[in-house]
């Protein structure tokens, strides 16, 4: 039986608060508790490449190119844990923020009396859970885009109704992209391994083959020029869906992150991870 468990993530964020209209720090974990859970785990995580060639241990991986990822690999290699962080190199390359990060942004800043008009409907935004709803509708239409350019296009429209800017600078710190210097630092850190999540974050539902193909070697070869490593493994933009087997890719494994599946491997070269709760 193989006994590797594959640990997911998404950063940490300092004095994470407890505030239902914090949508920035949704899928952050609080750095304290992350680094005390670190100095406490009776185990070490170990390498992804040692674990799955042995059949046991426990791996931590990190998806997305966020600060607040960075800062928990950092926080992980401190205290001598192995960590893998997948990245979409398209956002550091062009200091974009993701998108979701905007939509959270932006969720977190409609006043409550607001109203948004989208897709001939208008969204009355009275409590919390009408922005709940509307962050559910406009994710849901963000995943069926196939290009930044459009994604970028839906957010400002948004952004415009409720009189706001869309930049980088104005997210919370962790949820802006790496940096270059920033990833060539963590690319130097022996116990830091750069994996690939993809050029962009593109639900692959929407792509055919060839660009599925496309968006892996792009990533790829980026990853390889700019941090001298060279991906084995590739993480599924959301981690719900399954690439074709018509499409050829060079990975070892594939990951998910799926809670509708069991753990551990559910099928040739596919690894469903489970999400780390502290």
């Amino acid at each position: 039986m193989n006994e590797t468990l594959i640990y997911c993530m998404h950063g940490v964020v300092k004095n994470k608060k407890a505030d239902a209209f914090n949508f920035s720090q949704r899928i952050f974990l609080d750095f304290d508790q992350f680094e005390e859970y670190l100095k406490n785990r009776p185990a070490k995580f170990i390498d992804i490449d040692e674990a799955i060639a042995e059949g046991k241990g426990e791996v931590l991986t990190i998806d997305d190119a966020c600060i607040g990822g960075g800062d928990a690999a950092l926080l992980a290699a401190k205290h001598q844990h192995h960590v893998s962080l997948f990245i979409n190199p398209y956002y550091i390359e062009n200091q974009q923020a993701y998108y979701f990060s905007y939509l959270n942004y932006l969720l977190e800043n409609i006043p409550q009396t607001a109203s948004l008009k989208w897709s001939g409907k208008t969204y009355f935004i009275k409590e919390i859970n009408d922005k709940y709803r509307l962050r559910q509708i406009l994710k849901h239409q963000l995943r069926q885009l196939k290009t930044e350019e459009e994604r970028k296009k839906l957010l400002q429209n948004i952004a415009q109704q409720i009189g706001l800017k869309m930049t980088m600078e104005q997210l919370p710190r962790c949820a802006q992209t790496l940096t270059k210097n920033q990833l060539s630092e963590l690319a130097a850190n022996p116990y830091v391994r750069i994996e690939n999540h993809g050029w962009t974050h593109t639900c692959i539902s929407v792509l055919k083959e060839e660009e599925i193909q496309e968006e892996v070697q792009k990533s790829q070869d980026w990853i390889e020029a700019n941090c001298h490593q060279k991906p084995v493994y590739y993480v599924i933009p959301f981690g719900d869906q399954i690439v074709p087997d018509s499409c050829k890719l060079s990975a070892k494994l594939f990951f998910l992150e799926d809670s509708r599946f069991y753990r551990g491997f559910i099928g040739e070269r596919i690894y469903n991870r489970t999400t780390l709760q502290i």
